[in-house]
């Protein structure tokens, strides 16, 4: 009878210990904020690293005041987000190759309170580009309740308020399930790029929607051979632009080049030791700074609206609101050898081969 009491208590201490840990981890582990006196948006966004923009949609803020005592949400870093909120919404639709695709369908979703566009993303299992780009709203837009927006989906179709993007049947809500970091605000000991996973080291779940890869089931050997295939053959930059574009400028010169094939494509360029970082296509720099997982940022928008993204740098060189030309220097690489830095471009958001998009 003893025995049975004690193994019972057991039962009921393992089970409490249990319970207590999916409390403390909700699905979506975003962190809040109370602003305190003297905060700016600004300030919050240098501490946990990611742009003011993010802050302004995740708490569908107007302006760029905030009261002492407020709570704000912060977003897990996401840098197609952080591309897309920094565009000024210059139309890109011109400037890189592509092919017709068909028409995206979607559903009604009527905005309820205290939902953001952020929030949003995430319910439909979409990216916030995805929202931006399916309504033709502004970057900066905010929403109100009982306003209509739509949501990928069934065509057509009303969504409810307590249905997501898989009740929807929306391919990509299916897609994109279930990939929400777990990141809890902690800051990331390492700022720069894991180039294993070909996303950001510190990512907390997605700003525009769930981004988290969720494959990491499997046997060691599958994983293995999962980041080999991430890479294509490593070429220098000379030997990359024979087989495409011989007038074709790197952000370094004549860097080793790997191409990464994670959620966010790019390539990653390596360099020599405190090299110059030049800008490849002219236009104004929207944001730098270092952001989460990232390192070192800048951001510079063409005239087009394509954003060119530069990650990784040792140091920084240039401004928000510079204009920069092609063959510029906006930064350098790091010492030794941290010398690589990852380069992206993104159209509204989503990724662009960075070998097909405009220079000069």
């Amino acid at each position: 009878m003893k025995v049975e009491r004690i193994f019972k208590n057991c039962v009921f201490a393992i089970s409490c210990v249990t319970a207590s840990l999916f409390i403390a981890s909700p699905l979506f582990a975003d962190t809040t904020y109370t602003v305190k006196k003297g905060d700016t948006l600004y300030s919050i966004s240098r501490k946990y690293e990611i742009t003011v923009p993010e802050l302004k949609t995740a708490n569908n803020l107007e302006s760029d005041f905030v009261k002492e005592g407020a709570r704000l949400v912060i977003p897990s870093a996401n840098i197609q987000n952080a591309a897309a909120l920094s565009s000024s919404n210059a139309s890109s639709s011109s400037s890189v190759p592509s092919t017709a695709k068909e028409e995206k369908k979607f559903s009604i979703y009527e905005v309820q309170k205290g939902d953001t566009l952020y929030a949003i993303a995430r319910k439909f299992q979409t990216t916030l580009p995805e929202i931006l780009s399916l309504n033709n709203i502004e970057t900066t837009a905010t929403i109100m309740p009982g306003q209509k927006i739509k949501v990928p989906g069934k065509d057509g179709a009303s969504v409810a308020s307590g249905q997501t993007g898989r009740d929807n049947g929306s391919a990509q809500g299916s897609k994109e399930s279930g990939k929400d970091s777990g990141n809890t605000g902690v800051e990331s000991k390492n700022p720069r790029m894991d180039i294993s996973s070909g996303s950001s080291s510190g990512n907390r779940a997605s700003t525009g929607g769930a981004n988290n890869a969720s494959n990491n089931s499997g046997s060691k050997t599958g994983k293995d051979e999962s980041k080999e295939k991430q890479y294509a053959e490593v070429k220098t930059a000379k030997e990359l632009t024979e087989n495409t574009n011989k007038s074709l400028l790197w952000p370094l010169s004549n860097p080793v080049v790997k191409k990464v094939n994670g959620k966010v494509s790019g390539v990653l360029l390596t360099g020599k030791s405190l090299e110059a970082v030049c800008a490849v296509r002219e236009g104004t720099v929207m944001y730098t700074g270092v952001y989460r997982g990232f390192g070192e940022v800048v951001f510079v928008q063409s005239k087009t609206g394509l954003i060119y993204s530069y990650t990784g740098l040792g140091s920084v060189s240039c401004k928000k609101g510079d204009y920069v030309k092609a063959g510029d220097e906006i930064g350098r690489t790091g010492k030794g050898s941290d010398t690589s830095i990852k380069f992206m471009v993104f159209q509204n958001g989503m990724p662009v081969n960075p070998e097909k998009a405009p220079r000069g």
